[in-house]
């Protein structure tokens, strides 16, 4: 009699689920979480964990600034809830390291969306539930600012009628761009990244380079060609996605590097 069998692959990773209502301390919940100290708004990931640091600037407003510089031991996966009330801000993630495996969705509309090839910067409403995987043992290294959109556009300026900028300043708009990371803006990100706090002046400096990481972005953006961002339903987005996971779950460990890396920007694009 033949006998047949099923192999089956465990995978060890790490969650942490949040969601950024009012109020909501991110360094606060990460270290409760995993019981790990803060000092001086800098979390330090222990030896048990993996290596590195989650640093907060504690800037005046408008900007709220994290740090991300560390590598897990364990595949690691960021799961972000959209808050239950809508919430007037804006959240900008620069990538500096590979793109990892990212899927974001609304819970009750369709969301603008405008994608590029290539792409290491994400911008997105506040009203997005968020699923981030980073390998095990890779190098992370992020940068998120967040800023209300009304203090944004305030400070934009920009008189000019623009889809990208007409759908940010429209209320309850839920949207989801990506633009390429260029050489200015990675000069710029390691430039915040290497502040002393030391530096009596610490907090105008983070201020002045977070307001030139905008101005390059948004300087990119605008010279865009005005094309009006594609509707797309959140069911579509959903099975897409799990298509897209399953692919790159099966290619992580299967493929060479060059083949996971096409993989992984064909379904950017």
């Amino acid at each position: 009699m033949a006998f047949g069998y099923i192999a089956l692959e465990i995978v060890a990773f790490m969650t942490f689920e949040f969601t950024p209502e009012p109020g909501f301390s991110f360094l606060k919940s990460f270290s409760e979480k995993f019981k790990i100290p803060v000092h001086n708004n800098r979390l330090i990931i222990p030896d048990s964990m993996g290596e590195g640091s989650i640093r907060m600037v504690d800037m005046v407003a408008p900007f709220k600034l994290f740090i991300h510089r560390y590598k897990i031991k364990e595949e690691f996966v960021f799961k972000r809830v959209a808050p239950p009330v809508w919430v007037d801000n804006i959240t900008f993630i620069f990538y500096s390291s590979v793109f990892p495996e990212s899927t974001l969705s609304n819970p009750t509309r369709e969301q603008f969306t405008l994608r590029r090839n290539n792409s290491a910067i994400e911008i997105s409403s506040n009203d997005l539930n968020s699923t981030v995987r980073f390998p095990a043992g890779m190098d992370i290294y992020f940068t998120v600012v967040g800023i209300k959109r009304s203090t944004l556009l305030e400070s934009i300026g920009v008189e000019k009628t623009n889809h990208l900028l007409d759908i940010m300043n429209s209320k309850n708009m839920t949207f989801l761009f990506y633009e390429n990371m260029t050489q200015d803006v990675e000069k710029v990100l390691r430039q915040i990244s290497e502040i002393s706090d030391q530096n009596e002046l610490a907090n105008f400096l983070y201020k002045i380079k977070v307001e030139e990481l905008l101005y390059l972005l948004f300087d990119k953006l605008l010279k865009r060609t005005n094309e009006k961002p594609g509707v797309i339903n959140k069911k579509d987005i959903d099975k897409l996605y799990t298509v897209r996971s399953a692919v790159l779950h099966f290619s992580s460990s299967r493929l060479p590097l060059f083949l996971r890396s096409a993989i992984k920007w064909a379904f950017v694009a």
